[in-house]
């Protein structure tokens, strides 16, 4: 099974705009309602905003490794698809602390994907379209629906090149 996954309604309607009629699990900013029926079996697809201090506002890019700076922890994600790899910090306040400069370049910051990537698995797809330069008045204003069309497909293709099921 697929659990499609996103933190906030408007990217559940980006990603329906940009083409997906399937179940979209909104977990909320933070993750705090996480889907409850996954298992090792499921893949799931993480598509959603993340904010950077250096990539280009509009870059798709997908995580090869998330830490969770809460807690102190570090996972590697396998590279499912293409496109620019970045790691993914999963943190909370992250434009008000201010430690965003320690990370390197391609760094990605969301606040959901290091505790989606601890839920049972097979698969985690996830791609993080950057929306701002971490400034939460742009993150808000920020919408490019090709950006979620783009995203949209390459995961497609992704399923069908690995015979993934619905």
């Amino acid at each position: 099974m697929i659990k499609i996954v996103v933190a906030m309604e408007r990217e559940a309607q980006s990603l329906r705009d940009a083409g997906c009629n399937r179940p979209i699990h909104i977990c909320g900013i933070g993750a705090t309602d996480l889907p409850a029926d996954l298992t090792s079996e499921d893949t799931i697809l993480n598509i959603g905003y993340a904010g950077s201090l250096a990539l280009k506002v509009g870059t798709i890019c997908i995580p090869t490794g998330v830490y969770d700076k809460r807690n102190d922890w570090f996972n590697t994600l396998k590279k499912e698809v293409g496109n620019d790899s970045a790691l993914c910090v999963t943190e909370e306040k992250f434009v008000e602390g201010g430690d965003g400069n320690r990370y390197p370049a391609n760094t990605v910051f969301d606040m959901e994907l290091a505790r989606i990537a601890e839920l049972p698995h097979k698969h985690l797809v996830s791609f993080k379209i950057v929306s701002d330069n971490c400034n939460e008045k742009d993150c808000e204003a920020f919408n490019d629906a090709e950006c979620w069309k783009k995203a949209w497909q390459q995961f497609l293709l992704w399923r069908a090149q690995n015979s993934i099921k619905w």
